[in-house]
């Protein structure tokens, strides 16, 4: 804080110079005050000696890397080779921060794979869950007929009277022909209040 505040005061002498900006900046970066070192070394990279704006370039890099600006800080370290090409860290930060790129994709194509994965089992299970409630109703289903099949007395030929009904009357009719005595009265219109008698 004290090295900052002494390179401020003398800012006032030097507003913009180069050599000023870049311990404004390193002061700054150092702090973790990102923003603020971006301002001066961009500063810095504008004026100065060959030297002092490739260092600039340089420090900028360092801080949008911190500023997880990873493509920015690519091609502020291509600046520096443009002044020095034979600059050895410029290139492995170029080759480091690539690396980087590449495994931050990586990480996020692999994120997606894992949401889609997730989101199709559970597309499965609920296809599962729909496809045992559809069971379970059909099975209902069928319990239900069954049961009402044998509450209700079976009447074979349909003619509106119970096959034992038929069976057990007094004046017995077919139970497998609607009209026993074929005189084109069917049997349940015959004996109409089903007491196993014809009526009038």
């Amino acid at each position: 804080d004290q090295a900052l505040q002494g390179f401020l005061d003398y800012q006032i002498e030097k507003p913009n110079a180069p050599g000023l900006m870049l311990n404004i900046g390193n002061t700054h970066y150092r702090m973790k005050n990102f923003a603020e070192a971006t301002k001066a070394f961009q500063a810095a990279a504008i004026r100065g000696t060959k030297a002092e704006r490739s260092e600039a370039h340089y420090n900028l890099g360092n801080t949008l890397y911190r500023e997880g600006k990873l493509d920015e800080a690519i091609k502020a370290y291509e600046r520096v080779l443009e002044l020095n090409p034979e600059d050895a860290d410029a290139k492995f930060n170029i080759e480091y921060v690539r690396d980087e790129i590449r495994r931050r994709h990586e990480e996020q194509k692999k994120r997606q794979e894992q949401q889609e994965n997730q989101g199709q089992n559970q597309d499965q299970n609920q296809n599962q869950q729909n496809k045992q409630e559809q069971q379970e109703e059909q099975k209902d289903g069928q319990e239900e007929d069954q049961q009402k099949q044998q509450e209700e007395p079976q009447d074979s030929d349909k003619d509106g009277l119970s096959d034992e009904q038929e069976q057990n009357a007094a004046n017995k009719t077919d139970p497998t022909n609607p009209d026993s005595d074929g005189d084109g009265v069917p049997d349940g219109q015959e004996d109409a209040n089903g007491n196993g008698k014809v009526d009038k």
